[in-house]
């Protein structure tokens, strides 16, 4: 797929890609939940990072120069277990237990200081980090089930350049 803003190409048979833009959504449905849910749990500013990415590779360590920044959850490391992350404490005002994390956000520069261009940088606090959760205009929002897991985003964007971003 083509970046935004430049024209895409025609394929081998000259179909020429659209851009397609999603659909508005439509009436709510009867009980269903249309509002919004936004928390503070925090920007990292105790500096709670290690390399573990307990969605994509449990138990595991990450690569020393792929470091998150976490919110929430503040037992969530590499051993983290369903116990250790239920008897934990959180940088949530509203108590939430759940683990929130991201790559740390970097200065990229021309120098690197190792072999990881593009992921040695020194390390920044986001100046805001917004948690927001809205509800289903198709039905009934129900609790989310225990050891929920997600992803998003892509963490080699800035070395891989804009041809990987989704």
């Amino acid at each position: 797929m083509a970046e935004q803003g430049r024209r895409r190409k025609a394929t081998d048979d000259g179909h020429q890609p659209r851009r397609h833009e999603p659909r508005p959504p439509g009436p709510a449905a009867p009980g269903a939940a249309t509002g919004t849910y936004t928390w503070d749990c925090g920007r990292n500013e105790n500096g709670h990072r290690n390399t573990a990415n307990i969605v994509m590779a449990p138990g595991f360590p990450g690569q020393p120069h792929h470091v998150h920044d976490y919110v929430g959850n503040l037992s969530a490391a590499v051993g983290s277990t369903p116990q250790t992350l239920a008897a934990a404490l959180s940088t949530c005002r509203n108590g939430d237990l759940s683990t929130y994390f991201w790559p740390v956000l970097r200065t990229v520069g021309p120098t690197a200081a190792t072999d990881h261009t593009g992921h040695d940088g020194p390390i920044h606090v986001p100046v805001e980090v917004t948690l927001t959760f809205s509800g289903n205009p198709r039905g009934t929002v129900v609790p989310m089930p225990q050891q929920l897991a997600g992803t998003v985003g892509d963490a080699v964007a800035v070395t891989n350049g804009p041809g990987s971003w989704r």
